[in-house]
C-alpha cells in the first residue's frame, strides 16, 4: 500500500502474521493487536536529502523500520539521508534498502554503515543486493553471486571487527578497521547498545548467500 504526507509518498508493508494483527489507521498511524505473536512495521522512503523528515515522521507514527535505497543515478546518497534520520530521531531502524556492492567496495560500504551506527546505535542495519537497478540504468550488469558472495564476507568480518583478506585489482592483503571502536559504538544516550549492524540480502540465490 501507499501512504503520502504533504504531498511526497513512502511505501509501507502492510503484513498480518499468526499471533499478531497490525495495520495502518486512515492518518497513517501503526495500529497493533498483539495475540501472543511479534512483528514489526517498516517504511520505504524514497532517498532525497530533503525529505529525511518522512523518516522521522514515521517514527512518530509508530513504524519500527525505515528502508532508505541505495541508487546513484536516481537519487541521493543513501548514507547521507541515513545520517540525517539518524541524529534526528531515537527509536526506529534504519538502513539500507538496499546497498549496491557494484558501486562500493566492501570496506567503504561495511565504514559506511558502521558510521551511521555510530549516531544510532544499535538500531542500524544492512540490506544488500546485487545492484539490479542501479547497475542497469548506468547499462551494466549486477553483481555475479559468486562475486557478492565474496562482498558479503568482507563485509561482515570488518563489521565483526575480525581481520579479513581482502582482495583489489588482483592484490590480496589483510585488512580490518584501524577506528572501529570510534565508529561502530559510542555513548550515545539515546542507546546502549555497542553491536555492529545486521547484515540481509536480497536477490533470488543471494538470499540464501546471507545466510550461509
Amino acid at each position: 500500500m501507499w501512504t503520502s504526507h504533504h504531498g511526497r509518498s513512502a511505501w509501507v508493508a502492510d503484513e498480518r502474521l499468526s499471533g499478531y494483527l497490525s495495520r495502518v489507521r486512515k492518518d497513517g498511524r501503526v495500529v497493533r493487536t498483539p495475540a501472543g505473536g511479534d512483528m514489526e512495521f517498516g517504511v520505504f522512503v524514497a532517498t532525497k536529502i530533503d525529505d529525511w523528515q518522512l523518516i522521522q515522521y514515521a517514527e512518530q507514527l509508530g513504524y519500527d523500520r525505515a528502508w532508505i535505497p541505495d541508487s546513484q543515478m536516481i537519487w541521493s546518497d543513501c548514507y547521507a539521508t541515513l545520517a540525517l534520520a539518524a541524529h534526528n530521531t531515537a527509536r526506529i531502524k534504519l538502513g539500507t534498502g538496499v546497498a549496491i556492492p557494484g558501486t562500493r567496495i566492501a570496506p567503504v560500504t561495511a565504514h559506511s554503515i558502521a558510521s551511521i551506527n555510530r549516531i544510532a546505535p544499535g538500531r542500524v542495519f544492512l540490506g544488500i543486493g546485487t545492484g539490479h537497478t542501479a547497475m542497469r540504468c548506468m547499462g551494466m550488469n549486477p553483481m555475479k553471486i559468486r562475486d557478492f558472495r565474496e562482498y558479503l564476507r568482507v563485509v561482515r568480518s570488518l563489521l565483526r571487527g575480525e581481520e579479513v583478506e581482502y582482495t583489489l585489482h588482483g592484490v590480496t592483503r589483510a585488512i580490518r578497521f584501524f577506528h572501529l571502536t570510534s565508529v561502530s559504538s559510542t555513548s550515545n544516550t539515546r542507546s546502549r547498545s555497542t553491536s555492529p549492524p545486521t547484515v540481509h540480502s536480497r536477490s533470488m540465490p543471494s538470499a540464501r548467500t546471507a545466510t550461509a
